[in-house]
């Protein structure tokens, strides 16, 4: 029993630093095999058939030297529990051990586990988040053997830590999924926001284009005051562009962040040009007012 617990206890550390369940599991079987002193080591998982009725198929399975494999069998693939002459289903999915001697069971059964030269089997059931997922087997095959409570036991433990691996598994394989799904959402979305910033930076080019040729024609005092507040605005709007395909960029982890000269006094002006007319519509007046100990030529 001691044996037994020593190995599942190092099997949970592998299964916890595993990718999947199913990785450490053959070392874990073997390990299993030779501290319980078996011949056989196996793992069945259940499907469904279309009217709810369980089916039996090999997953895992380690033996002994000079023990046959059932994995060549077609008897452990599909196999209902209904054709194993007891009530197999009935036992294991109310969370109920099966163990027993070849001699001592029906006839039917016997047939089958003398084909495996079986002589004493143990089942122990395997649940997967309360649902009856498998089970787990232990064939001796050289002797007849009568199992002790304190075996049997560490044996349904066993079973017990690896239905909460494959639930552990199946939990990480979800969360995995998620996260994939979040950031596949976040590439796409600023993907969208560089497509569409790039389609609004194209007409914005040709208005600051634009603007810029006129301003170099005599124009009245009225008509530059009008192009120039369009240019400054059109610059500005397009640093705003520039800015959401930065957020864009910060999100793929490819901002870069740099350091150029400005002047204070040229930002100011500039927003007073953009929002004065609004304000004088609503009847507000705007006054923009810099200290004179405030330094003009910047750099950030």
């Amino acid at each position: 029993r001691e044996a037994i617990l020593g190995v599942m206890g190092l099997a949970a550390s592998s299964f916890l630093h595993s990718k999947a369940w199913s990785d450490p599991i053959d070392t874990v079987l073997e390990r299993l095999g030779k501290a319980a002193s078996v011949s056989r080591v196996y793992i069945f998982e259940n499907s469904w058939t279309r009217d709810k009725r369980p089916l039996m198929n090999l997953r895992f399975e380690w033996v002994a030297p000079s023990i046959p494999s059932m994995k060549d069998s077609p008897l452990v693939q599909g196999l209902s529990y209904e054709e194993t002459g007891q009530d197999l289903a009935k036992l294991l999915s109310g969370r109920k051990t099966y163990c027993s001697n070849t001699s001592a069971i029906s006839q039917s059964e016997r047939a089958v586990l003398e084909a495996r030269q079986v002589k004493s089997f143990v089942l122990v059931p395997i649940f997967v988040n309360d649902s009856w997922w498998g089970y787990m087997g232990f064939d001796e095959c050289r002797d007849t053997r009568e199992w002790s409570d304190p075996e049997i036991d560490a044996l349904q433990t066993t079973a017990d830590i690896i239905g909460s691996a494959i639930s552990f598994s199946k939990v990480r394989e979800e969360l995995l999924q998620a996260i994939q799904a979040a950031e596949k959402a976040s590439k796409a979305k600023g993907e969208f926001l560089a497509n569409m910033s790039h389609e609004i930076r194209t007409p914005m080019n040709a208005i600051m284009g634009l603007s810029g040729l006129a301003l170099k024609r005599k124009l009245n005092p009225t008509q530059r005051a009008y192009l120039n507040t369009i240019w400054s605005s059109a610059h500005v709007l397009l640093d705003i562009i520039d800015g959401i395909l930065d957020f864009s960029k910060i999100e793929a982890g490819k901002l870069e962040i740099e350091s150029v000269d400005f002047h204070l006094q040229d930002i100011l002006d500039d927003l007073s040009d953009m929002f004065a007319n609004r304000a004088a519509e609503k009847g507000i007046e705007m006054i923009i007012y810099m200290d004179e100990e405030v330094p003009s030529a910047l750099q950030g």
